[in-house]
């Protein structure tokens, strides 16, 4: 799944299991590591300002993440069940 971004970034979001990709408008990856779950992920956005992102999991987590690093922001913010 290839989501696009917020705004003029042309950047855009792929999931592929446990993993979000952030790639640019030719659909390579602009981060050395993906962003990772410890499940698989269900959705990832962009901020409105796409200086950030945001992920949700099956692991019962949500993540923030910097969009130009891919460094995540916060431990995992933890919920009773899937996100």
């Amino acid at each position: 799944i290839a989501l696009p971004a917020a705004g003029p970034t042309n950047r855009f979001l792929s999931i592929r299991g446990e993993a979000v990709h952030i790639l640019n408008e030719n659909r390579e990856p602009t981060t050395d590591q993906p962003l990772r779950h410890d499940g698989n992920v269900r959705d990832a956005q962009f901020s409105p300002d796409g200086q950030r992102v945001v992920t949700a999991g099956v692991d019962n987590s949500a993540r923030i993440w910097d969009a130009s690093s891919g460094l995540a922001l916060t431990p995992p913010l933890r919920h009773g069940g899937p996100v």
